[in-house]
């Protein structure tokens, strides 16, 4: 028997002798909450590191532009950070560090409102890339077809080419 198993079967020996279910709960669930409590922590410090990591770019992007960080409003932080801490596809961290580069460059930036962490946290990376292609749009009119190929997709895929038949029509009138 291992440690572990044999530490169990000691409390749980210790709480049927002491009489309460408690005990006995408390000495079957002790493994599972510490292994628990495990994960999250090793799952907290990837966060931390993201986070870390986002601010660096954030701070590079700013010193390339010349443009001296300013102090960029909680309701607009705290979600940024926190979302672009759950991301693991390197091209969307480094949206989330243009986006927090953006805010922190205050009036020398693309306003950040405090809606935009929500909007990329949905974005698929291939979502992001095709909303990056109608952005440098200049005309009102796309074909789906390119727009998926400009993305990445592989449309001699089936599965894929029947996943972008759909119309966009992005023109002003």
């Amino acid at each position: 028997m291992d440690e572990e198993s044999l530490e169990i079967v000691k409390a749980t020996a210790q709480g049927v002798a002491e009489g309460t279910t408690e005990t006995v709960l408390r000495a079957l669930l002790a493994p599972l909450v510490e292994r628990r409590q495990e994960n999250a922590d090793i799952i907290r410090g990837r966060r931390a590191e993201r986070q870390v990591e986002n601010l660096r770019r954030m701070y590079a992007m700013l010193d390339d532009a010349n443009v001296p960080p300013e102090w960029i409003p909680d309701k607009t932080l705290v979600p940024l950070l926190t979302n672009a801490s759950l991301e693991d596809d390197p091209d969307m961290q480094q949206r989330w560090a243009a986006l927090l580069a953006n805010a922190a460059a205050g009036e020398q930036g693309a306003e950040v409102m405090p809606a935009f962490a929500q909007v990329l946290s949905e974005l698929t990376p291939i979502g992001a890339k095709m909303l990056d292609e109608l952005a440098q749009t200049s005309h009102g009119q796309v074909d789906i077809h390119w727009l998926a190929e400009a993305a990445g997709w592989d449309l001699s895929d089936a599965t894929v080419s029947d996943q972008v038949n759909v119309h966009i029509d992005i023109s002003s009138g």
